[in-house]
């Protein structure tokens, strides 16, 4: 790894602010915030990474003390975070990492086709988030450059045998013995991705006169096929899952139902939900090999994430890192 230049270090302090020349005010535009061997990071920069987070914070309504607490702390993790995606790029400059103008393409149909976005649609998302469409491409090359990097770089570096799984599942059996799962049904009215709090709210009160319609009667599998926006051909039917699988909030809602039971209206990353318990059942344990290839993949996803975090540590120790406050 190529070291920073040490006059770095004694650059007078102009340097490190670039003002914009107004003799009434003086305002600052710009300065650098952190210095990564020959690269930096900007205020700039920086601010747009905040701008997200410090809006959710702010809707928190927490005092002035908490809010200035917590603004404070995510633009400490923000700029720790941005430190090592600088370290990793000059490590994928380093190795000659390429993207293709067609990767970028296809990985940007996989995108819409999952959230059935149409093109336009995804263009439109983007603009209302001051984002243009070069912009998104740009930031999109920089994940894939970073995924690609991590697989040829530390996964394969890893290896996983029979036996590393046999312990693991020997260690763990009593997740694969009999347990209980629930099997549900649901409606979903799914929002755009950037929808403003107007849209939200059209789109919750949709799911509240759904749900009056099912307290004063309707037929779920019926309301799920004439409403819901995924699984609507199936009658809402997700299938059967353990408790544990599901994500807490739905966890929360559904483990208080009895069979035939709904819930009421549950906010996931989906969208807006609502939850039937069909029925409840004991499924039987599952066989070694029937979960070998499961747990493999348990074991490699925690092992490269073990390496990359000491793999970034070891990287950021032998590197030139100034943070300015």
């Amino acid at each position: 790894m190529k070291k920073a230049v040490c006059v770095i270090l004694f650059f007078p302090l102009c340097f490190l602010t670039i003002t914009v020349s107004n003799l009434m005010a003086g305002e600052i535009v710009d300065r650098i915030v952190a210095v990564v061997n020959d690269d930096i990071i900007s205020l700039f920069e920086l601010k747009q990474s905040m701008a997200p987070y410090m809006e959710k914070v702010k809707s928190m309504n927490y005092s002035p003390e908490k809010e200035s607490a917590m603004m404070y702390k995510v633009r400490e993790d923000l700029l720790n975070k941005m430190v090592e995606q600088k370290l990793t790029d000059q490590e994928i400059a380093r190795t000659g990492i390429r993207v293709s103008e067609k990767d970028l393409d296809d990985a940007i149909e996989h995108i819409k086709k999952i959230n059935y976005y149409t093109d336009e649609e995804l263009r439109k998302g983007l603009q209302s988030e001051g984002m243009s469409y070069k912009e998104y491409r740009d930031r999109l090359k920089e994940q894939l450059l970073r995924t690609r990097f991590v697989q040829l770089e530390l996964k394969s570096r890893i290896v996983i045998t029979q036996e590393d799984v046999r312990e693991f599942y020997d260690k763990n059996k009593s997740q694969y013995q009999v347990e209980k799962t629930f099997h549900l049904r649901t409606i979903i009215r799914k929002p755009p991705d950037f929808s403003g709090e107007n849209e939200l709210r059209v789109f919750e009160q949709e799911m509240k006169n759904i749900h009056d319609q099912l307290v004063q009667g309707a037929d779920f599998k019926e309301m799920a096929q004439k409403h819901s926006q995924l699984l609507a051909e199936d009658q809402g039917d997700l299938g059967s899952f353990p408790l544990s699988d599901l994500a807490p909030e739905v966890q929360g809602a559904v483990k208080k139902l009895k069979a035939g039971e709904f819930t009421d209206i549950v906010r996931t990353d989906l969208g807006f939900q609502i939850f039937l318990l069909e029925n409840i059942n004991n499924e039987e344990g599952k066989a070694f090999e029937d979960v070998s290839a499961e747990i493999e993949e348990k074991i490699y996803k925690d092992r490269v994430e073990k390496k990359f975090n000491s793999w970034i540590k070891e990287l950021r120790e032998r590197s030139h890192i100034r943070i300015i406050q």
